[in-house]
């Protein structure tokens, strides 16, 4: 009697492993469209907690990469105010933020000029500068952060001011870009622009 028992666990303990391995299986595969890429991964993590700052800031880097500018602003600003919340315990760049959140403003406001609508356009250049002020003040020995600083203050016309932070640019990593925006904002200040 015993031993027809015995075999008997026998068989259902040699297919318990294959039952848990096809239920993981499943299960991995329902994971994985979570994980199929960044954005998907990112926007779950967002969904489940609203308030994690990085995957936030991710979100919006991608946004605005891909020319969503407005959903890269909202999610910038919301990740900025999180970030800023003394209650959350979250890890964030201030500079990748602020300069990132700074080019999304920038190009927002790109297509803005480009659609004729200039009051809006130099709004979200305003904006643009105070993010790139904020990361140039997170790393002051940024070139990149500089330099964006500069187009931005040449765009809102302050060519003083662009000249200061394009050879700030220059000081820290000397390129062609930045040795050309020297020489056309000195162009336009000699012109009397």
């Amino acid at each position: 009697m015993y031993a027809w028992l015995e075999r008997r666990i026998g068989r259902v303990a040699m297919a318990l492993p294959a039952v848990a391995i096809a239920m993981l299986i499943v299960v991995t595969n329902h994971g994985n469209g979570y994980w199929a890429d960044d954005a998907t991964l990112f926007a779950d993590a967002i969904e489940r907690d609203p308030r994690y700052v990085e995957g936030r800031v991710h979100v919006a880097t991608q946004a605005s990469d891909g020319g969503a500018y407005d959903t890269a602003i909202t999610h910038f600003e919301r990740a900025i105010a999180d970030a800023n919340d003394p209650t959350l315990a979250a890890y964030w760049s201030p500079f990748v933020t602020h300069h990132n959140f700074g080019v999304a403003l920038y190009r927002a406001g790109d297509a803005h000029a480009a659609a004729g609508r200039d009051a809006q356009a130099r709004a979200l250049y305003r904006r643009a500068l105070e993010q790139y002020q904020l990361a140039v003040r997170a790393r002051p020995h940024n070139a990149v952060a500089h330099f964006h600083l500069g187009l931005t203050h040449r765009r809102l016309g302050d060519l003083r001011a662009a000249l200061g932070a394009f050879e700030q640019s220059m000081r820290l990593k000397p390129d062609a870009k930045t040795r050309d925006a020297i020489a056309w904002v000195k162009y336009q200040l000699q012109r009397g622009g």
